[in-house]
């Protein structure tokens, strides 16, 4: 599959005012672009391209009412602001800014963002406030990012060293993505969010292999770096009838035959990658919680097993007394739980997705 990335910068500009566009009268030029290019796309089918136009904010209604029903094109904007319109607290002041949540009701579906020029504008006015931390411009394209991810729009994002930064341009690189990029993972919701996107090409699965590695070792870590300082040292759950209790649920999850927490971890993360698919859906908190809220309390209430959880719930009631060796915990539980897991999100909620909305099997 073939990723085109148009970015059409500010050639809407005529002649007359020392820009280059010769092509159509400033007010017909989005549609002009779209009609041409659509055309041309005819061709092509949706699974062989993506192909996504970046226009300058003044032609984006015209560009978007000039699609037609199936059009390849995806359009899209220059940035966004790194804030946005929220439910209770902000309903639109943003003078002379581009919020997420405005572009996605024109019709945008994607935005550029990190481009050289937006990074030069950004930290020349750092530098005009006086501050010169490198990594300031980064940590503001974080902002934009996760904005642009509440809002639904998809993220192209630019990295790249100027010609006085090549001497340490891996370094340059690096710092743009760790800090662009940052954002809290968790292994069993990566398992649905990144399926689309390695089945559509957009990037190899040796990175979702990668991501989903290192991930769960960061949970696993910190499941057990709290489960040991923050509730076994404190002595949170040392009473009965909380201590019983603990035990007995790590001695529970590692008596219940393979299968049956395999089947079991696939339902849980079925219910919790639904519940991560509904909250980036929703726009308002209200819709977030509820979202997140009721696929999770389901896959609890039921009984599913989920393998991060479990990173907690089975090494605690070790910890409090157990009678479960670390060979049972990983054999017995962790190993079904995390293929279940992996299949409930992968196949049943990221792969679905991708085959009914990326491949273009729901249009035939």
């Amino acid at each position: 599959m073939k990723h085109i990335f148009l970015n059409l910068k500010r050639f809407d500009i005529p002649t007359d005012y020392h820009g280059v566009n010769e092509i159509a009268p400033v007010r017909e030029w989005g549609s002009y672009i779209v009609s041409q290019l659509q055309d041309a796309l005819e061709k092509y089918r949706e699974t062989d391209v993506e192909f996504a136009v970046y226009f300058p904010e003044a032609h984006i209604l015209s560009a978007e009412q000039a699609l037609k029903k199936d059009s390849m094109i995806q359009l899209g904007c220059q940035s966004i602001y790194r804030a946005d319109t929220e439910e209770g607290k902000n309903f639109g002041a943003f003078t002379g800014n581009r919020t997420g949540n405005a572009m996605r009701v024109l019709g945008c579906k994607s935005v550029l963002i990190g481009h050289c020029e937006e990074r030069a504008d950004k930290a020349g006015i750092l530098e005009e406030a006086g501050c010169r931390d490198q990594e300031a411009v980064n940590r503001i394209l974080n902002q934009e990012i996760l904005a642009a991810q509440k809002a639904g729009l998809r993220v192209t994002y630019c990295v790249g060293e100027k010609a006085e930064e090549q001497s340490r341009w891996k370094e340059t690189l690096q710092e743009q993505l760790e800090i662009g990029l940052a954002g809290a993972e968790l292994f069993t919701g990566n398992n649905a969010v990144l399926i689309p996107g390695a089945l559509g090409r957009r990037y190899p699965w040796k990175a979702v292999a990668r991501n989903w590695a290192l991930v769960y070792l960061g949970n696993f870590a910190g499941a057990l770096l709290f489960a040991y300082f923050f509730v076994y040292l404190t002595g949170v759950a040392a009473s009965e009838p909380w201590n019983e209790a603990i035990r007995n649920i790590a001695l529970a999850k590692v008596s219940m035959p393979w299968h049956v927490v395999l089947l079991k971890g696939i339902g849980a993360n079925w219910l919790v990658c639904l519940a991560v698919w509904l909250g980036m859906c929703s726009r308002g908190a209200a819709g977030k919680i509820l979202g997140l809220w009721f696929p999770v309390m389901c896959f609890v209430a039921i009984g599913y097993e989920h393998s991060i959880a479990n990173m907690f719930f089975i090494p605690l009631g070790m910890m409090q007394g157990a009678e479960v060796g670390w060979g049972e915990f990983i054999g017995r539980n962790l190993i079904p739980a995390t293929l279940g897991n992996i299949a409930g999100g992968a196949v049943f909620v990221g792969g679905l997705y991708w085959y009914v909305y990326g491949t273009g099997k729901a249009k035939e």
